[in-house]
């Protein structure tokens, strides 16, 4: 009785807010706005396209005021362009539980200001996802422009490790070992946030490579490609050690079931096997490379790396905000975080992040926001495997790639919240949710699978 009534009673409402549409002043100003659009020559997906590539040449060289006014341009030329999405159920579900995470929040005037640039990151994902959609071939536009303008960063980063350069923060324990080696930064002014950037370049340089007819692209492809990985390398990050190794792995058993299908699958993991072994055997090769890798495993030990117990006790602190905020958490934004962890932070040790991205998505939205995004990210990892088991994707399996090496980057980090990772991390899940052929919205205005665009 109850679900009848309730049944009728959305029924009416949807009926009174479709009546009050049809008839309102809004709904004539949004259909004059559709049919400006439609003639406009700037206010098109190749416009839009536009904006997108500039913004992903730029991002080593922006501040992260001067990038989020680029995402505000992004999303005001996508509003008029929207279409439904395929991630737009998590998404919305996520934006609600954030925005009501933000009304609740100790701090609320600093959540809103996390809550803007979380929607402005979303607009980003729906305004790339949307240009893919419309014209496929533009995902190589993106891609190059990415991987050309990691030229000028691995020659800086490269030269900075040969040369040596100024270390602008203390990111090097004093009592280690390894206290006298460059960390290289190149134009991001912070090691960590270097490898997080250049982690996309590894599977997007193999695809492109291979995708590549030209042998003077594909050299300029391997360049970039090579320098990436030997920036990462010289950036001394372990979380990032840890991502590539990731993605590396993801990426090899990809290409090797997409390049020989009928081979069995019990095969993978002997596979995978031998890939962590070389890559195990070439970081020990290399002292420095390998008292960096054993100081993951010291713990609390201080004799062997500060760094490590210092991170530990901030994230003993940051487990404290969930306790006390366990449902909503404090709102999003590191500014919330800011104001807030102070409160709880052990002796001596304050922090600017939680040093852990699942962490800090508790802290920012509880475990409803946890929750919220852990959907979201079963979608895109669903439809990852989907991109090598069901269609030939080259570009979805890449993004796979790149979307677990940055998730298991942010079990160590919280640079995938700057917005130099935040771009290229949505630039991956599109990559992955757009087919290989994309989608053509038919003359009904349907979305038709599997139509070249």
């Amino acid at each position: 009785m109850a679900l009848q009534w309730w049944g009728r009673w959305c029924g009416a409402y949807m009926a009174a807010v479709k009546d009050w549409w049809q008839y309102s002043l809004l709904a004539r100003v949004w259909g004059w706005g559709q049919s400006l659009v439609k003639n406009s020559l700037l206010v098109s997906v190749p416009v839009l396209a536009i904006w997108l590539l500039v913004l992903i040449v730029c991002l080593p060289y922006l501040s992260t005021s001067q990038i989020g006014l680029f995402l505000i341009a992004i999303t005001l030329f996508y509003l008029p362009l929207a279409q439904p999405s395929s991630l737009q159920l998590p998404i919305f579900t996520y934006s609600f539980v954030a925005t009501l995470s933000t009304l609740f929040s100790p701090v609320r005037s600093a959540a809103a200001d996390g809550l803007v640039k979380l929607l402005l990151y979303f607009a980003v994902f729906l305004a790339i996802e949307r240009v893919l959609t419309a014209q496929p071939k533009y995902r190589h536009y993106l891609v190059g422009g990415y991987i050309l303008t990691n030229l000028p960063v691995v020659v800086l980063g490269l030269r900075q490790q040969f040369f040596g350069a100024q270390q602008l923060a203390t990111w090097w324990d004093p009592t280690s070992e390894l206290s006298s080696l460059t960390r290289v930064y190149s134009f991001l002014g912070n090691p960590n946030l270097l490898a997080g950037y250049l982690l996309a370049a590894i599977p997007l340089g193999v695809v492109a490579t291979l995708l590549t007819p030209r042998w003077t692209w594909k050299l300029v492809v391997i360049i970039s490609t090579l320098g990436s990985l030997l920036c990462i390398i010289y950036s001394y990050s372990r979380g990032a050690w840890l991502g590539l190794g990731a993605e590396i792995l993801v990426l090899s058993l990809a290409l090797l079931y997409w390049r020989l299908p009928s081979l069995s699958i019990w095969y993978l993991p002997g596979v995978g096997a031998g890939l962590v072994a070389a890559m195990a055997g070439a970081v020990m090769s290399k002292p420095s490379l390998r008292l960096r890798v054993l100081s993951i495993f010291s713990l609390f030990n201080r004799n062997v790396d500060q760094s490590i117990s210092f991170r530990l006790r901030v994230m003993q602190g940051a487990i404290e905000i969930v306790k006390h905020y366990p449902i909503l958490g404090i709102g999003p934004g590191n500014r919330a975080f800011n104001l807030v962890y102070p409160l709880f932070q052990k002796a001596r040790h304050s922090a600017l992040g939680a040093y852990a991205v699942p962490l800090e998505m508790l802290i920012e939205t509880g475990f409803v926001g946890l929750f919220a995004y852990g959907w979201l990210l079963a979608t895109v990892l669903r439809r990852g495997l989907q991109s090598i088991r069901q269609e030939p994707n080259l570009w979805g399996i890449a993004g796979l790639s790149i979307v677990v090496g940055m998730l298991v980057h942010g079990l160590a980090d919280t640079v995938w919240y700057r917005p130099q990772v935040q771009v290229l991390w949505w630039l991956a899940i599109a990559l992955i949710m757009v087919g290989e052929k994309g989608y053509e919205t038919s003359s009904s205005g349907v979305n038709a699978p599997g139509t070249n665009g």
